[in-house]
């Protein structure tokens, strides 16, 4: 429904002639700026859409965590938050991949195992009991 009611006002406004733009909250007053609502707008879309009330640093902190979560590439998603490169979704959500987590997981199910301690301990492995 967000979705759908940010369409119907684009929509609205569609016989004017507006400079090109992918922008989701805009002025149609003024043609060259965002909204200068934006807050206001953020809101009104995020209860049209039924979400839980978000901030929208909130909101785009969910989105690349989704994004990362679901194993999208983070060239891509540092191009659609508008980040130069990858470093900061590399940085604050690379623990989130999927590859990150089962590579966590295999490291706990070795916990315990000579293959854990050799690999990750400059100690040779000792045999339980000495």
């Amino acid at each position: 429904m967000g979705i759908e009611a940010l369409s119907q006002r684009h929509e609205r406004y569609s016989d004017e002639t507006f400079p090109p733009h992918d922008w989701v909250f805009f002025n149609p007053h003024n043609k060259t700026q965002r909204a200068i609502g934006f807050v206001t707008n953020f809101e009104k879309a995020r209860a049209a859409a039924g979400l839980p009330r978000l901030t929208s640093h909130a909101f785009r902190h969910y989105f690349i965590s989704h994004a990362v979560m679901s194993g999208v590439n983070f060239l891509t998603i540092a191009k659609w938050v508008g980040h130069k490169n990858t470093k900061m979704i590399e940085e604050v959500y690379g623990h989130l991949r999927p590859i990150f987590r089962q590579e966590q997981m295999n490291m706990v199910q070795m916990l315990g195992t000579d293959q854990i301690v050799g690999k990750y301990s400059k100690e040779e492995p000792q045999a339980v009991g000495m």
